[in-house]
């Protein structure tokens, strides 16, 4: 009967916990990649967010009123990704050589992006709709309550785990929520009615529910992908991004022609309040920054969750309310700082409970790893 001399074994058991090291910690290059995406994603949407309902607004309030051509502006800058999309398959393929169809993304998740795209024009003609009747900063605020419903989806759809605090940061952006709905008399900008108000309240709160939806819907498609043969990448991610926004142009764009609104655009330019020129920078500004608010939207929900991407959203309320407040002189009622203190209290809510969570996790796995050493060197 042989035995191991202990040199031996002492390098037997530091093979057996470099071996297992490695293998339960992801690569640096793989992190270093998800955390650049990540923060650019961060930024992308941070400056879609805040830049596109500023313009939107400002089309409004400058005589603007055709909705179903701020609907379609949402998503009509798609042939911006072609850039991208064409550049990093041409680079991939001289990298390495191989047919166009192994750099596209799966023939279901793009009919799933396709599919979505109808859902995301509607959303986009009832944020539109909900613009027409509301100041920005009320109109954000209401936004804002999407974190709400992605909380609810996400947990139906992926499974999503929630803590007091993060149920605690809902009910707070709920009961902001209910403040604006309550007292609206000293929200109205002039000319709109208390019913067009109500209906602008209601539609935006639809609005929200419907995005609330669709992101953890995304999230699972993207999750999909990872048990099959080709797990999504960047540049799928902008072709799926393509596949949807192409979509929702086509809803709006079909909602223009019913509505008639191709035959009054160069009109409507012409009255407009800035002048014609500022008329189509308005137009084009807009469906390039809303690309940016997609494309950020996305990305944080393929790299985190869609339940980030709603805490991003909700971050950059304050931001474009006090932006809002500058730009058009908006009236910032006690209830509107009341919803907004709320909606932020909401925010930090969530964020000391993920804080919480993270320096929990940090302290098991400390306290963990010396068992595994023990455990292997026995």
């Amino acid at each position: 009967m042989s035995t191991t001399p202990p040199e031996n074994a002492t390098a037997t058991a530091a093979a057996t916990t470099t071996t297992t090291t490695t293998t339960t910690q992801p690569p640096k290059a793989s992190m270093k990649y998800r955390g650049s995406l990540l923060l650019l994603s961060c930024i992308s949407l941070t400056i879609g967010l805040t830049g596109a309902p500023l313009l939107l607004r400002l089309y409004y309030i400058h005589g603007g009123k055709r909705r179903w051509l701020i609907t379609a502006v949402q998503t009509a800058g798609f042939p911006l990704l072609l850039i991208p999309i064409t550049s990093n398959i041409f680079i991939s393929r001289s990298r390495r050589p191989a047919k166009l169809s192994n750099f596209l993304i799966d023939r279901k998740l793009a009919m799933s992006g396709a599919l979505m795209g109808l859902f995301i024009g509607l959303d986009n003609f009832l944020f539109s709709l909900g613009l027409s009747y509301l100041p920005l900063s009320t109109s954000t605020i209401i936004m804002a309550t999407q974190l709400v419903f992605i909380a609810v989806f996400a947990r139906l759809m992926v499974k999503q785990r929630f803590t007091a605090y993060s149920v605690n940061s809902v009910a707070l952006m709920v009961m902001g929520c209910v403040l604006l709905g309550v007292r609206a008399n000293g929200d109205r900008p002039p000319g709109v009615s208390n019913g067009q108000y109500l209906l602008g309240f209601f539609m935006t709160l639809v609005c929200a529910a419907l995005i609330g939806a669709l992101w953890p819907c995304m999230e699972r498609c993207f999750a999909n992908t990872a048990t099959t043969s080709k797990p999504l990448d960047f540049c799928g991610l902008l072709q799926f991004q393509f596949c949807l926004t192409f979509s929702a142009t086509v809803f709006s764009v079909a909602g223009m022609l019913a509505n008639k609104d191709f035959q009054v655009l160069r009109e409507e330019a012409k009255e407009f309040g800035l002048g014609s020129s500022a008329y189509c920078l308005t137009i084009i500004g807009a469906a390039v920054l809303f690309q940016f608010s997609l494309g950020g939207g996305a990305g944080t929900t393929f790299v985190a969750s869609a339940f980030f991407s709603g805490i991003v959203t909700s971050v950059l309320v304050p931001i474009t309310d006090i932006v809002a407040l500058i730009l058009f002189g908006e009236a910032f009622t006690a209830e509107k700082g009341m919803a907004l203190a709320l909606c932020s209290w909401g925010l930090l809510s969530y964020l000391y409970g993920e804080y919480r969570s993270r320096t929990s996790k940090k302290e098991v796995d400390k306290s963990v790893e010396p068992m595994i050493l023990v455990s292997d060197s026995v």
